[in-house]
């Protein structure tokens, strides 16, 4: 796979090539066909835009590839703690933090809204997307970046801060971690029918005495 980058017409075009069968997971990451290539674009200006093109260019191929699930979450980790950036973990990190068998494809990490103008900065070396305000999607403000080698999708909306959203705390690695309830994502699993995520989850309840 190839990532190369341009601006154009005012837009920041992230273009992803030669793909071939990894066509499935880049549609899922939100690029759109054009021709031969996969494209997102962004609206100028963007703060930064160098620097995340430099990044693209460099790291955004890896997202695609297989990738240590750990390593990634303890560079988040280790960032937001230097940087004082409150943060939760949603997904399926979550349940594979707490040692269900399941793998994620990908981190999903919510930073405090009161938090986002410094995420920005803090993530740069990381980034392979603008931070950026996105009223009216999931979320208020979505940015993405690419830690060893794992695509990490970065959001932030005050309505999923604390206390307005549940999160339980979680010792892992001598991190304490935020997490969506055990119990949320069961139920979002079962909404989606995945099978095998399920099994997982009832796998865990059956061996564990912590979630009878």
């Amino acid at each position: 796979m190839q990532a190369k980058s341009e601006i154009l017409n005012q837009k920041l075009r992230l273009i992803l090539s030669d793909v071939a069968e990894k066509a499935e997971a880049v549609e899922a990451a939100y690029y759109q066909k054009e021709n031969n290539d996969y494209v997102k674009a962004y609206d100028m200006p963007i703060k930064n835009v160098e620097k995340i093109r430099e990044n693209f260019e460099r790291l955004a191929p890896l997202m695609f590839e297989e990738s240590n699930w750990e390593e990634a979450l303890l560079i988040v980790a280790r960032i937001c703690q230097e940087n004082r950036v409150a943060w939760f973990l949603t997904g399926s990190a979550c349940d594979a933090v707490r040692g269900i068998a399941i793998k994620p494809h990908d981190l999903d990490v919510e930073i405090y809204s009161r938090d986002w103008e410094k995420a920005k900065d803090v993530f740069l070396e990381y980034m392979i997307e603008p931070f950026i305000d996105v009223k009216g999607w999931v979320r208020e403000h979505f940015g993405r970046i690419v830690a060893g080698g794992m695509q990490v999708d970065v959001v932030a909306d005050a309505r999923y801060d604390l206390p307005h959203y549940e999160y339980e705390p979680y010792e892992w690695k001598g991190y304490t971690l935020w997490l969506e309830p055990f119990s949320k994502r069961y139920k979002t699993e079962k909404e989606r029918n995945r099978k095998d995520r399920i099994e997982a989850f009832e796998n865990c309840l059956k061996n564990s005495a912590i979630y009878r």
